[in-house]
This record gives structure tokens, C-alpha cells and sequence, in this order.
């Protein structure tokens, strides 16, 4: 279908141009697309090529301006007329270096079937065929000719073929002439061919190397677009009438290029020519290392006449392979002719038509919510347009799809360039559905590179853009280049990540003896990062749904706990990020928090500029957790008669839990006994056994070395040990604990007691009798007691 386009647009350029220039980007890959009007139809190629490194040019922004386009009713192809032979056209493509000049812009008719019966004679090679007896071609009347050459709006090619002889005189070589029709001997020795008829040609000869106009598509393998003669003694004049280009059935004047190649050379003072109504010029000289200059016996090739222009080779060197390119500007008449022959010649003729590719580069972006690389889909259109700039109502010479995250492809379409219609429109938008803006919002300004190709030279093309958006953001592009005759014409565009998205990873640690309770706490930090100079912050509010304050900045509060991964935080590349955190309140702890950047020291507060997302920065809390520590002591008490006290002793052992401190990771219980006395005794580091790895040192309050160091808001509880109260004898002696709680900034002091009372003075108790039938008895026991307990405490009075 892209050749129906290929031929569509290079038809009426020939007001605009004197020598339209053809040129090709080297296609390594055919792949044929079947004509709607006949399956046989060889169409233009679409491939897929490597970017190309373009000149970069700066587009020309302008806005929208509605006009009305011209509308081309849709018509059906032409249909067959029973006289005419219906025939097709290729293009040629050789190896991945080397193709022929401009192959991707002409289309080889394919003479194969105005002719029939095996061409044996002279050198011509097998898959040739030949003129039969009173061919119509041979007569005045001439052969209708259709040619489908296919494409998305029905192109097909029309003409008169005669086959005749023209005197060869310098006149008729230079201008039109009628001839006559050939004698019957001459007949057989004229035809079509496959392939070259002789070996040393490089036109299409698969044996050489390079080979030119190479029919690798397997389709294209049986055309036989050499037409010519072997072994004849007058002239052989093929005319070309009436040649007239149809889109969808209607009759355009576009500007096309007809063109005759030397597919078999000129070495042997043989001449071969060609003669039209328009101007005639060189497309291309084809001279390969080895071959001696292209009709080398003649002075001048090309020139002009009363009735258009002429080109006239005459051979010269044995080894003269080189062939030159013709042709002739949108002719309606055109004589290929061979004018004199010692062996074999043979020419090709095409079509010449212009080319168009586009390329969509897309830098995908990375998701914040899933991490993925981005899906977004874009569309490119390449249509006609008008003088000015509006679409002409046709199908698209090219539509294709790129997604962010797929390699880039190239599609190219061929067609016939339109006098009236000189602009090539390249519209590329983003479709996204309902989710548009959102995904516009991730890409910036499209950038558009236009060139044309002509050879290996290239033009830069400054494009007109103009602007496609909603909401502020731009949702589509459209690059319009003016074309100045069939050529090829490029663009590619590259959507670029509006700003290359990076992130910065946020981390939780806790250190600190006074930590472990806070291991599973959730931590919030508070990241504000600043945007970067020129960074439109209504694109990241539409990305990521942080709005953006009027200092440019971005707050992004997350989530971290310790000992789990990271956590990441999107901004642009560039954004200059800080870093806030409300930590959690754990009391009789001291706090600190510091930060980390990478594996590097730890600061009060870095700020961090972000980084691609491939090597981000990590910027970790660090949080230290330390308890508040203090000391407890105990002192003894003794209340005893005056000869007891000394059985007390200056002091007794007490036991003493204050309960866990951790030192570093270690849980110590501590627990241990003291000597407590009269005056309070400071709990000693060395009355507690520590664990292993734990030392003493580490057990005692700082500045204070010996002392035990215990966490504020521990509680210290003191008891008796075996020895703690003297043996029972004059006197009994009880034991009175303590209970205090360590509190920040003061000592905890407990004091324990020891009471001792006399031993005589313990009155034992005695049970009271059963009661029953004689309550008098009760009575008794009761009174007997309150007597005795009288009398001991006269005594102790005393």
C-alpha cells in the first residue's frame, strides 16, 4: 500500500523543479505489501534501521491555523481494458552496502508480460522473453500498457508501447520521430529479460560484486525489467505514448520522473539512447572500480532539442560495465532506443518516485507508584499537504506506533510528490486514553530533526511545529517541511522525559542501648526537595500528585522503620532535597538523631541532590537511643534496746534488684548484695556478676567509676539474705525492706530496718480452748491473759 503512496506524491513538481533530485536511505530488509489492485503488485519495502545520527535543526513553532483542504473523491482503480496487457513494477535492493542509487525511488516496470516465447537468440541469458509475430507493439497502433504499482490510493501507470525503427540520424537521436514497424527476422531478437546478457554488466547482476538494482525479494526474482535486442542490423526503438499517472482512478498531474537505466553497457561502439518530450538529465553514473568511464565514445551525453531533451551513450572501452541513470521529468512521450549493436543490448525503465520516513525515539520513564518502566503509546502520521500546510483529505503515506519502553522503529512509504501539494505533514501525539495527562505530564517538548537524502548528502530541513496540548501540558506535535520535488524527505522526533526522573532512598537505623522497644515503631521523615531551575511544577503535580509551594519545592512525608529496605522518593534530577524527622518520644532515654549519606560520616543534616534512579543516593536516619542512668544507695537502721544494738553489727548485707539494663545488645540483670550501715552505701558495680562480655566498668556510672549505674525509672528493691539479721537469743530481731524508684538527675537513697525486742517479752500465744457446753471457760482464758499481759508491760516500764 506504501507504493500507491510512493508514486502518489511525485507527479507535479516539474513547475517547481528542472532537475528533480531523487535520493534513498539504504534498506537492508524488503518486505513487499501486496497492491489492492493485484496480488503480483511489488510495492514499496518497509523496514526497520539503526537511528540515524541526524544534523539537529531547530524547528520554527507557529500556531494552529484552520484553513480548508482540498477533499479527493475517492474513485475505484482503473479497471483492465480487454486490449491492455496489465503488468507491475519493484524496487530493486541489493546488498546491506550497496543498492543502487536511489533504488528505494524507482519502480522497474516489468515487461515480462508484453512479451512471450523463449528468448534463445544471441546473448541473451535464460528468462528472457520475446516479441512474437504481429505483436501488437510492432504495429502502428502500439500495446496498451497498465501498470498497478499499488499504494494506499489505487496508483497505476498507463502507456502506449511501440516497438518500431527510427533511422539513426544525429536529429532523430536527439528529438521525437516516428518510425516504422520492424520485418518479420528482426522480431525474435527482441525481448524482455531477467537478468543481465552479459556478465560483466553490474546492473542487476547477482554474480557481481556489489551488484546494483538487486531483485532480492523473492516476488521480485522472476520480473524481467531489461528490455533490449541481440544480433540486429537496424535500429530498435521502444516509444513510450501517452504515459499518464492514475490515483484511484483519476488522471493527476503530479511530477514523476520516467527512468532508463544501461542494464547490459556499452563496450563495443554499440549506442543505446533515450529521447522525450521534457527536459532529460543524469539521475546517477554508476562506475564501479575496474570498469572504464560509461560512453566513453561519445563527447556529450545529455542535451536538449526542439521537442524536449536526450541522452546518448556511445560505448568505447572493452571493459566499460558503468552505466548511467537517466531521466526525463514527467514526460508523455519517451523513445529508449538502441541505435546500433554488434552483439546484445539491453535497458531497464522505471518510475521514479519520492520517499518519506519517520522515526519516534521515546525515553521511557520510570514509574513512581510500580517502578516499571513506562507503556505510554505514541502515534506518528505522515500526510500530504497543501501550499498551505493543511492536510490534504488522503490516507496517511505512513502510520506506526512507538511505545516508551520498545526499541525504535523505522517506517519509510514511497510516493508521488504533488506540485500542489509540496508539504509533508508529521504528526506525532500521545495516546494514552482517559489517563492523557497524566502521561503527558512525564514527557517535555517534542524535538523534531528533518533532512532530505540525496546520495550521501543530506539537507537539513527546518520544520514549522506546531504545538498540540490541554491542560497545559503538550499532548501532541506536528512538523510540517515544504519539499521541493521527488526526493527522500526524513523526520524523526524524540519525546524526552520532560525532566530525567531520579530518586533518593530513605532508610531507618536505631543504635543506642535504649532502643530495642522501638525496633517495629514507624518513623516519619519529611523530605522537601527544591525543583530545578526551569522545571514546570504543574508537570509534577500531574505526574505524582504532590502539589508544589511557591518557593518551588516539594514536600514528600514517608514511612520507614528499622531494619527494612528503603524507601524511595521521586523528583527530578537536580531537585537539592532536605531532610526532617519528629522522632519517637521513648522516656528515660537521652535522643539523637543524625544522618547518613550513603556509607559516609554521619552530619546534622546533608542536603542531597538527586540522582538518576539507576544510582541513587541513600540518606539513612539514624536515631540513638540512650537511658538516662543514675545510682542508688542503702543504709541500715537498728531499733533495739541499748545492749542489743551492738549485736547488730556495724552493718549487714542486704540484696538488692534493680532490675535489667542493656549494654550493648547484652541484658544485664542487676541484682547483687551490699554491706548496708549506718550511712548510705552507694550501690557498688563489683556486687553485681555481669555476663559475659559485659565488664564492670561498663556496669558503673559515668564520672562515677565503682558506682552501679542504674536507668532512670528502674526500681531498686531491697531484702534480707541469710545473714542480714543477727542469731535470735536475748532478743528477736525483724528485717524491713525497701522499695525506691532511680530517678533522672538524683540518687535513689533506701533505708532498710533491723528491730530487735526482748526475748522474754514475747508472749506466746496460746490457743483458745473449744468452746461448747462450758462458755465459763472462755471467760476464764480471756481474763488470764489481759492479767498477764498487764504485768509484762508494768515491767518493761520500769
Amino acid at each position: 500500500m506504501r507504493m500507491i503512496k510512493r508514486l502518489a506524491s511525485a507527479l507535479t513538481a516539474a513547475a517547481l523543479l528542472t532537475v528533480p533530485a531523487f535520493a534513498s536511505a539504504q534498506t537492508t530488509t524488503p518486505q513487499p505489501e501486496p497492491s489492492r489492485i493485484d496480488a503480483s503488485v511489488t510495492t514499496p519495502p518497509s523496514t526497520t534501521t539503526a537511528p540515524v545520527s541526524t544534523p539537529a535543526t531547530t524547528p520554527t513553532t507557529v500556531a494552529t491555523t484552520p484553513t480548508t483542504s482540498r477533499q479527493i473523491t475517492p474513485f475505484a482503480a482503473l479497471t483492465p481494458q480487454p486490449a491492455q496487457i496489465v503488468t507491475k513494477c519493484d524496487y530493486r535492493s541489493g546488498a546491506s552496502t550497496e543498492q543502487g542509487p536511489y533504488a528505494n525511488n524507482i519502480c522497474w516496470l516489468d515487461f515480462g508480460p508484453i512479451f512471450s516465447g523463449a528468448a534463445t537468440s544471441g546473448n541473451a541469458q535464460a528468462g528472457g522473453t520475446r516479441l512474437p509475430d504481429l505483436a501488437p507493439a510492432a504495429t502502428s497502433a502500439g500495446q496498451p500498457v497498465l501498470v498497478n504499482v499499488g499504494g494506499p490510493r489505487n496508483v497505476q501507470l498507463t502507456f502506449n508501447l511501440k516497438v518500431q525503427t527510427v533511422p539513426a540520424t544525429p536529429a532523430n537521436k536527439q528529438q521525437l520521430a516516428d518510425g516504422t514497424t520492424f520485418t518479420r527476422d528482426t522480431l525474435t531478437r527482441i525481448g524482455a529479460y531477467s537478468n543481465v546478457m552479459w556478465k560483466q554488466q553490474f546492473w542487476g547482476n547477482p554474480e557481481k560484486n556489489p551488484g546494483y538494482y538487486l531483485a532480492t525479494d523473492p516476488s521480485a526474482q522472476s520480473a524481467r525489467p531489461i528490455i533490449g535486442a541481440s544480433k540486429i542490423n537496424e535500429p530498435v526503438v521502444f516509444r513510450f505514448d501517452n504515459i499518464t499517472i492514475y490515483e484511484d482512478g483519476v488522471p493527476l498531474t503530479r511530477d514523476y520522473s520516467f527512468v532508463m537505466a544501461d542494464a547490459e553497457s556499452v563496450n563495443a561502439n554499440e549506442e543505446i539512447g533515450m529521447v522525450a518530450d521534457t527536459a532529460v538529465s543524469s539521475l546517477a553514473l554508476v562506475n564501479p572500480a575496474g570498469s572504464n568511464r560509461a560512453c566513453s565514445g561519445s563527447a556529450t551525453q545529455f542535451g536538449t532539442s526542439p521537442t524536449g531533451g536526450y541522452f546518448n551513450c556511445v560505448g568505447g572501452g572493452s571493459s566499460a560495465s558503468a552505466f548511467y541513470v537517466a531521466q526525463a521529468l514527467s514526460p508523455k512521450t519517451v523513445e529508449a532506443a538502441i541505435w546500433r549493436t554488434n552483439g546484445a543490448q539491453g535497458f531497464a525503465v522505471g518510475l521514479g518516485t519520492s520517499a518519506v520516513e519517520e522515526q519516534q525515539k521515546v525515553e521511557a520513564v520510570t514509574l513512581p507508584d510500580t517502578g516499571a518502566r513506562d507503556d505510554t503509546t505514541f502515534t506518528m502520521n505522515v500526510q500530504r499537504a497543501e501550499l498551505n500546510g493543511t492536510a490534504a483529505q488522503e490516507a496517511p503515506l505512513i502510520t506506526a506506533t512507538q511505545q516508551a519502553n520498545q526499541p525504535v522503529e523505522t517506517k519509510k512509504s514511497t510516493y508521488l510528490y504533488d506540485g500542489s501539494s509540496p508539504v509533508l505533514r508529521f504528526t506525532s501525539r500521545i495516546d494514552a486514553g482517559p489517563d492523557l495527562l497524566n502521561r503527558a505530564a512525564r514527557y517535555g517538548e517534542p524535538q523534531w530533526t528533518c533532512y532530505s537524502q540525496a546520495g550521501a548528502t543530506r539537507t537539513p530541513i527546518t520544520p514549522t511545529v506546531t504545538r498540540e496540548g490541554a491542560g497545559g501540558l503538550t499532548t501532541g506535535s506536528v512538523a510540517a517541511i515544504t519539499t521541493t520535488g521527488p526526493g527522500d524527505y526524513h523526520c524523526e522526533v524524540k519525546w524526552p522525559v520532560w525532566q530525567t526522573i531520579g530518586q533518593v532512598n530513605v532508610a531507618k537505623q536505631l543504635l543506642g542501648d535504649a532502643s530495642g522497644p522501638l525496633t517495629q515503631t514507624p518513623f516519619t521523615i519529611n523530605t522537601v526537595c527544591t525543583l530545578p531551575p526551569g522545571a514546570d511544577p504543574r508537570r509534577y503535580t500531574q505526574a505524582f500528585g504532590v502539589p508544589v509551594d511557591a518557593q518551588n519545592r516539594v514536600s514528600v512525608p514517608v514511612t520507614v522503620r528499622a531494619g527494612q529496605a528503603a524507601v524511595p522518593v521521586y523528583a527530578p534530577v537536580g531537585s537539592n532535597c532536605t531532610f526532617s524527622e519528629a522522632p519517637a518520644v521513648q522516656p528515660g532515654t537521652t535522643h539523637t538523631l543524625s544522618w547518613r549519606v550513603d556509607s559516609g560520616a554521619a552530619t546534622a543534616g546533608p542536603t542531597v541532590t538527586v540522582q538518576p534512579a539507576a544510582a541513587p543516593k541513600t540518606v539513612t536516619a539514624i536515631n540513638t537511643y540512650a537511658p538516662i542512668l543514675t545510682s542508688a544507695s542503702v543504709r541500715r537502721n537498728v531499733v533495739a534496746p541499748a545492749d542489743a544494738a551492738g549485736l547488730a553489727g556495724a552493718s549487714s548485707p542486704v540484696a538488692f534488684d534493680c532490675g535489667t539494663r542493656t549494654i550493648g545488645g547484652t541484658t544485664v540483670r542487676l541484682t547483687g548484695v551490699v554491706n548496708a550501715g549506718s550511712a548510705a552505701t552507694a550501690l557498688p558495680a563489683s556486687a553485681v556478676a555481669p555476663p559475659a562480655g559485659v565488664t564492670a566498668a561498663q556496669l558503673s556510672l559515668p564520672g562515677n567509676p565503682g558506682v552501679l549505674a542504674i536507668p532512670a525509672g528502674n526500681t531498686c528493691t531491697f531484702s534480707e539474705t541469710a545473714n542480714t539479721v543477727p542469731a535470735p537469743g536475748k532478743y528477736e530481731w525483724t528485717f524491713a525492706g525497701a522499695t525506691v524508684t532511680a530517678t533522672e538527675g538524683q540518687r535513689a537513697d533506701a533505708a532498710v530496718t533491723l528491730t530487735a525486742v526482748g526475748a522474754s517479752q514475747v508472749i506466746k500465744m496460746l490457743p483458745l480452748p473449744a468452746t461448747g457446753s462450758r462458755p465459763y471457760l472462755v471467760l476464764v482464758t480471756l481474763l488470764s491473759a489481759a492479767l498477764l499481759l498487764a504485768v509484762v508491760v508494768r515491767n518493761f516500764r520500769r
